[in-house]
């Protein structure tokens, strides 16, 4: 079983890392697969489901991991003009417009102060709003909209997950290290290195910029058949598309002449560093 099926980037860079499943449960190391690999990659962890369970136009935050049906994620990239929400801690959510939010306000030439009379939102609240938006409920969105417009709501999209993501992430306790490298630094380099347990990649090592490495360990694994060590590297090649990384295939030195005749008859070696070592005992 693995926990990632595609890695997409839209035209404005926006990196979504995604799940296709009959139904929208994980287990635990499919979600911190998820979670680790969009840090990564800088991108969104997304659970795609065609489960009758999940409502059109509606994105579901469980764990720091969004899910969706087919549906949805269709409208939020051909339909803008749709409104989807966010569903989290059971109640619904919409995110605010910072910028339509001002805007509204100048142009109806009202303070804080008397926004905050006519909604019985407090100044403070408005003012974060306008400083760096914001989720509101239901209740509070149409309390907005009655004295500000539609304008200053907005649908879901890819942006304010990523946003949404990330003040998720630096609350939570770091899930970088969470399985520790068992190769040496030596081989890894640097960089910050995110362990994967039900995924092609073994290892993303986080370089400078936005370059990922993506490291096969097929040394510590022993358990690795020739087919699997070859079919993990073919997915990690196809991931590294992306990444605009290196592939890394870490192999006992024993293994090497074995594994680089079977990877040979599928891949242009070129494509990919193999590097022998010893495995430590």
């Amino acid at each position: 079983e693995r926990s990632i099926d595609l890695i997409a980037i839209n035209r404005n860079r926006e990196n979504v890392v995604i799940r296709i499943r009959k139904t929208p449960t994980l287990s635990r190391d499919e979600v911190r697969d998820l979670i680790k690999a969009s840090m990564a990659f800088d991108a969104v962890p997304m659970i795609v489901s065609c489960d009758r369970g999940l409502y059109d136009n509606i994105v579901y935050e469980r764990e720091g991991v969004f899910i969706l049906n087919d549906r949805t994620l269709e409208n939020m990239y051909l339909r803008p003009n749709e409104l989807v929400v966010f569903y989290k801690r059971g109640e619904l959510f919409i995110p605010v417009n910072r910028e339509n939010l001002i805007r509204a306000r100048s142009g109806r030439t009202m303070s804080l102060g008397e926004v905050a009379y006519f909604t019985g939102i407090s100044r403070r609240t408005l003012f974060s709003y306008e400083r760096e938006g914001g989720l509101v409920t239901i209740e509070t969105a149409e309390r907005l909209v009655e004295v500000l417009g539609s304008d200053v709501i907005e649908s879901v999209n890819l942006k304010l997950m990523k946003k949404e993501f990330k003040r998720r992430v630096a609350e939570a306790p770091s899930v970088e290290h969470e399985k520790e490298p068992v190769i040496t630094r030596d081989i890894l380099g640097e960089g910050k290195v995110y362990g994967l347990k039900k995924s092609a990649p073994d290892y993303l090592v986080k370089r400078t910029g936005s370059e990922v490495d993506i490291i096969v360990d097929a040394l510590t694994n022993v358990k690795l058949s020739i087919r699997d060590i070859v079919k993990k590297t073919i997915e990690s090649l196809k991931i590294s598309e992306l990444s605009r990384g290196d592939v890394e295939v870490i192999v006992d030195k024993g293994r090497e002449g074995v594994v680089k005749d079977e990877l040979s008859s599928y891949i242009d070696l070129n494509r990919l560093d193999i590097v022998a070592a010893k495995r430590m005992t």
